[in-house]
């Protein structure tokens, strides 16, 4: 039979550190998934140059998957586990927020009711990156602050453009702790496929592993593309001693 596109993922958390309330959840806007299945060899040699048996020694599984969708909730329960906090609420950053002097002072107000969390970065309205000082602001050069209050040289012109963070209280975040080695949740993963339907009709295939771990997570954020984010995964033997299956309608 043949197979097209890139199917659907799962990952259900249910084992080792989770996090709380684990569920499954779809991997969305999958992109691709590539499940390897290696091992090493051992070779029995004699005077000849090549081996006169050859046995299999160690063998691994891993999975690497790419998608699209992001969400708080899959970042901390496939990784970190109940290593990470979770809550509802978030900081928000706003980037070169032009901001109007009044009287050489900028007040910076979030959106939404939010309340101010941290300065990141003041720009000039010459585009000269400016630096905080605690007394005595240079024109062009440096500022004085109290939270989002920003005080100028009284000739500095308008606007300025201030980078900030505030906290809101929709979104969620999580904290995550300095956990001990061997501290992760252990997941299943499933991926399964019916895009594509054969002459004979046969369509579905389906791999699930019963038990992965993250090995490692990826945001690769670019100029001009939409963020994928990259999750490897490397399987293990579950409770009855099974590393894989393998379902397909041939």
């Amino acid at each position: 039979m043949f197979v097209f596109g890139s199917g659907d993922a799962f990952v259900t958390p249910y084992g080792g550190a989770y996090a709380t309330n684990p569920s499954p959840m779809q991997l969305f806007a999958l992109q691709e998934t590539t499940i390897d299945i290696s091992a090493g060899t051992k070779p029995m040699m004699g005077k000849q140059q090549f081996p006169l048996a050859v046995a299999r020694t160690e063998g691994k599984i891993t999975v690497k998957v790419k998608f699209g969708a992001q969400y708080e909730k899959i970042w901390n329960d496939v990784f970190f586990g109940s290593a990470g906090v979770n809550a509802t609420g978030c900081e928000i950053g706003v980037a070169r927020s032009s901001q109007t002097l009044t009287s050489h002072v900028a007040t910076v107000t979030p959106p939404n009711s939010g309340v101010f969390a941290r300065s990141m970065a003041v720009t000039s309205n010459s585009g000269v990156q400016m630096y905080e000082v605690s007394t005595t602001p240079v024109l062009g050069v440096s500022y004085t602050r109290s939270a989002g209050v920003y005080t100028f040289a009284s000739a500095e012109p308008s606007p300025v453009y201030i980078s900030y963070t505030y906290t809101a209280t929709t979104g969620f975040s999580t904290t995550v702790s300095n956990a001990a080695m061997g501290n992760q949740p252990v997941l299943n993963f499933t991926v399964m496929n019916a895009q594509y339907v054969n002459l004979n009709s046969a369509t579905n295939v389906l791999f699930q592993l019963p038990a992965v771990i993250a090995t490692k997570m990826s945001q690769p954020y670019k100029y001009n593309d939409f963020t994928y984010c990259e999750l490897d995964l490397e399987a293990f033997q579950d409770v009855n001693g099974h590393v894989l299956y393998i379902n397909a309608d041939e």
